[in-house]
């Protein structure tokens, strides 16, 4: 039976260039840590991680650390289905004066709360995957659904439903030398019950 543990981890300088708004600028930091252990039935594994993240947007700076844990059956060597729970913290520690003036919480709820907020939900995925390699692919497809399901009964603050999915292909038509990659994303997100918005974290990019 193999355990493996998997990191990543970024760090750097984010600098957006903007003569009106000279502070937008500032530290990104990306790491992840991810644990899975194998079952008693063999094609089914439990995953553990923890992530946290610092970054610079147009308009804003946040800081997000996050943690869950989930399952996942391999249906197949290249089909997994999976059902995680995740938690997530959200802070805007920098918004622009000019910009965030003209929202209202129908636009961006988070401003109600000086730009924090809690996510806790559960999230199902149907994925395929035909890569040749998962970190450096450079020939294959990969696909990928799933829905996510945000209440304050699991202890966030919105409440909602999340659709999304997306497909990705590669292609070397110079092998070692040229890789195209191709990438579609598709999704929609149904509020449910006082939740006006969906939060800054989830909105479709």
């Amino acid at each position: 039976k193999l355990v493996q543990l998997r990191s990543s981890n970024r760090v750097g300088w984010a600098l957006v260039p903007d003569l009106l708004h000279p502070d937008l600028h500032g530290p990104i930091v990306e790491g992840d840590l991810e644990l899975t252990e194998p079952l008693p039935l063999r094609t089914v594994k439990l995953r553990q991680w923890g992530a946290f993240d610092v970054d610079v947007e147009q308009g804003y700076k946040y800081l997000s650390p996050s943690a869950g844990a989930g399952i996942d059956w391999h249906i197949h060597r290249r089909l997994t289905a999976g059902l995680a729970y995740n938690i997530e913290f959200f802070w805007l520690y920098w918004k622009d004066p000019d910009l965030f003036a003209s929202l209202t919480p129908y636009t961006l709820p988070e401003i109600d709360n000086d730009g924090i907020y809690w996510l806790s939900y559960l999230e199902q995925h149907l994925t395929w995957d035909a890569r040749n390699d998962i970190l450096t692919p450079t020939r294959g497809a990969f696909a990928r659904v799933s829905v996510a399901e945000a209440g304050s009964g699991l202890g966030g603050g919105f409440d909602y439903v999340k659709f999304s999915g997306e497909a990705r292909a590669y292609i070397d038509p110079v092998p070692e030398q040229l890789v195209l990659a191709f990438r579609i994303q598709f999704g929609r997100i149904w509020l449910q019950g006082d939740t006006l918005a969906a939060p800054l974290s989830h909105k479709f990019k």
